[in-house]
């Protein structure tokens, strides 16, 4: 069984089975758009996840299609992350905030890139 994260699906608490809740499926997936097939929030025009593209599918809400948006939303997260992981270093500002947070000579990671800033 897959877990979801948004707040369309629930669980009985008896049988632990899933349990679509179409009404607020609906009300999220007015939220969206198609282009092309490829369905996207209107608010960031970003694919929505696995699990909401499988409950809007299944409440059968619109016609898009399903493997065009998974292709289209892993080749965006792609480039975002090659655009993210080029990106160099941190501006003046964010060191001061990493500093307060952190504190002075503290190196710190990010578990993305793997690129280690001593503060």
């Amino acid at each position: 069984m897959r877990t979801t994260t948004h707040n369309f699906t629930k669980f009985c608490p008896v049988t632990r089975k899933r349990i679509l809740d179409v009404a607020r499926a609906s009300e999220r997936f007015r939220e969206t758009h198609c282009e092309g097939g490829v369905l996207r929030w209107t608010s960031n025009g970003h694919v929505p996840p696995q699990d909401c593209l499988e409950d809007f599918r299944e409440a059968g809400l619109g016609s898009f299609d399903m493997e065009a948006s998974k292709r289209v939303r892993d080749r965006e997260t792609m480039a975002f992350l090659a655009e993210y992981k080029a990106a160099d270093g941190h501006t003046d500002e964010e060191l001061c905030e990493m500093r307060a947070a952190f504190g002075e000579g503290v190196t710190i990671v990010n578990v993305v890139t793997g690129r280690r800033t001593k503060l």
